[in-house]
């Protein structure tokens, strides 16, 4: 097992543990097995290597400004399914929107201009 791929499911692990879903639920949204995902689980956790949860401390609200985004070139789709992350926006007051792989466009659209006038 590489380092990559240990990092790679902590995350996946992390994640569903936060987003509050059965692992079926949170597997079938992300298009991962979800055997595998709570074999990993169980793993990482007899390793000795649980998800680090984030500090529990309030954020400062985030101000306007920039952000620099970039583009990475996009994988095989075969490789792209197995490796699909969900998007994940920080937003002011420690507030956190996750957008899965497969998202409705217009859906994701009045989500944002809602969250503008905030």
């Amino acid at each position: 097992m590489t380092r990559e791929t240990q990092e790679l499911w902590s995350k996946r692990v992390e994640r569903w543990k936060d987003s509050g879903l059965t692992a079926a639920e949170y597997a079938q949204e992300m298009g991962l097995n979800p055997h595998t995902l709570t074999y990993w689980k169980w793993r990482l956790k007899a390793q000795g290597c649980s998800p680090n949860k984030r500090p529990a401390k309030k954020e400062a609200p985030v101000r306007g400004g920039f952000v620099e985004v970039t583009v990475a070139q996009p994988e095989p789709a075969a490789e792209q399914s197995a490796q699909a992350e969900p998007l994940e926006l920080l937003l002011g007051g420690g507030l956190m929107l996750r957008i899965p792989v497969h998202f409705d466009e217009t859906t994701l659209r009045r989500v944002v201009a809602t969250l503008g006038g905030r």
